[in-house]
């Protein structure tokens, strides 16, 4: 007969839980339909999408990118984390897999960056969007460390201008006299800026 031995679990693993198994489901779902949703605060957690989208290019790299079968992504965000936002948007650019992009009710501040990186954009009739020069928070340190952060912010909000401006129909004019409020926009100004 074999002999059992009691092992004893490491401290750090008493209060241990299971994920929960809806994000197995989810994430399942997510990539066999290419159908994904970013529906809360912007952080570094995109980057499993970020990494799904790659993975699904190469994927499609034998195919004809017109024939490939398109990622969609349903945004429902009010923003968030602006360098993890900056790298999804380079994925988003560099995929040649069509990538359609829907504001499922709200895509403001870094949503709206993301909405606008869609291949094709799609809002529902009362969804709403937001532009804005952003906000840097918990920023601290020296006086010489703030003023390098508030340099590379502007270098970021200025790069960010230029891609709003490149990738919609909005007037220069009007984003530079608009940007430093809260803009917010309704499904038909999306429309006819060119949001979507």
């Amino acid at each position: 007969m074999p002999e059992y031995i009691q092992v004893e679990l490491p401290k750090q693993l008493d209060n241990y839980q299971l994920p929960d198994p809806s994000l197995a489901t989810y994430w399942s779902n997510a990539i066999q339909h290419r159908t994904f949703w970013i529906d809360d605060e912007i952080d570094a957690s995109i980057l499993e999408i970020t990494r799904n989208i790659i993975a699904i290019n190469r994927e499609d790299k034998a195919i004809d990118p017109s024939e490939r079968k398109p990622i969609v992504l349903w945004i429902y965000s009010y923003g968030g984390d602006l360098d993890s936002t900056l790298s999804f948007l380079d994925a988003c650019q560099l995929s040649k897999t069509p990538i359609i992009t829907i504001n499922a009710g709200v895509a403001m501040s870094a949503g709206l960056y993301i909405l606008i990186a869609g291949h094709k954009r799609y809002c529902l009739p009362r969804a709403r969007a937001l532009i804005h020069s952003g906000s840097i928070g918990g920023m601290s340190g020296t006086y010489e460390q703030s003023e390098a952060v508030m340099a590379d912010y502007k270098k970021s909000i200025a790069s960010l201008q230029e891609y709003v401006l490149e990738r919609t129909k909005i007037d220069p004019k009007l984003y530079a006299k608009k940007k430093a409020k809260e803009w917010y926009v309704d499904s038909s100004e999306q429309v006819s800026l060119g949001i979507v």
